[in-house]
């Protein structure tokens, strides 16, 4: 059983689904648990509901971040989990594709994981005591599709910023770990039911995602148990990433 009491969890971007999910668990496993998003009704409902303390920041800005760190350790001492689910999406063609649409995605999914884990980094070195810092990945990182440049590249982007990361601060006792989802549908999200129905056919466990499927992976990565683990991406897709359902090549 994971057990994270007396462990400080900050968990930004919990206007998603999966965010909220995560933190609640990491929070039902002992945690105290600080939340941010970048919208202050969203945080507060999510605070509200959790008992947590609730922050905001826009993660694109690295003034945002530093403040958002100082204040969990003012509140609550310094964290030692990062969860960092805030992302955007902006599909479109590469004929077509603006540079705003592009640099949503750039500058929230790979530039706010930067500066939010620089951020907390600097902390934890500090402190002395080690840590655990969970990026969000996406499959889309490992499997191209059209209409995703911005996507694909931003969260390739993440995943090589965390086995970088992990490189870096192994010696000081931080792992650095990304999870990669597939696709777990929420209310804001842009994809649409023809897209959805033809994705799960591409999944063997032949569903969708939950967020609380991508909440167990983070609670674990979070967890002692995980303390050998860095540099990696852990894949939560229900099997998407591991080919594509055919028939048999062989016989008859």
């Amino acid at each position: 059983m994971v057990n994270l009491q007396g462990k400080v969890a900050l968990v930004n971007g919990v206007g998603g689904n999966i965010g909220l999910a995560s933190a609640r668990l990491l929070a039902s496993l002992g945690a105290r648990v600080a939340v941010s998003d970048i919208d202050a009704a969203v945080v507060e409902r999510a605070a509200g509901e959790l008992e947590a303390k609730p922050y905001t920041a826009d993660v694109r800005k690295r003034e945002d971040c530093r403040r958002l760190v100082e204040s969990v350790i003012g509140d609550l001492g310094g964290p030692d989990v990062l969860v960092n689910t805030a992302g955007q999406s902006s599909f479109g063609s590469i004929l077509d594709m603006t540079e705003d649409a592009w640099r949503l995605e750039i500058d929230t999914n790979l530039t706010g994981s930067f500066l939010i884990a620089q951020a907390v980094a600097r902390v934890m070195v500090a402190q002395g005591r080690g840590g655990r810092i969970i990026l969000f990945g996406s499959t889309a990182a490992h499997s191209a599709r059209a209409g995703g440049a911005s996507h694909c590249a931003s969260k390739a982007g993440v995943v090589m910023l965390a086995k970088v990361m992990a490189l870096e601060l192994g010696r000081h006792g931080i792992t650095v770990n990304a999870v990669s989802p597939g696709l777990v549908p929420h209310p804001g999200q842009a994809s649409n039911e023809t897209y959805r129905e033809a994705y799960k056919t591409m999944v063997p466990m032949g569903r969708l995602g939950q967020p609380e499927d991508l909440a167990a992976a983070v609670a674990f990565l979070a967890s002692d148990e995980a303390a050998w683990i860095t540099g990696e991406v852990l894949h939560v897709d229900g099997g998407f990433l591991a080919g594509r359902a055919l028939p048999p090549s062989t016989g008859s």
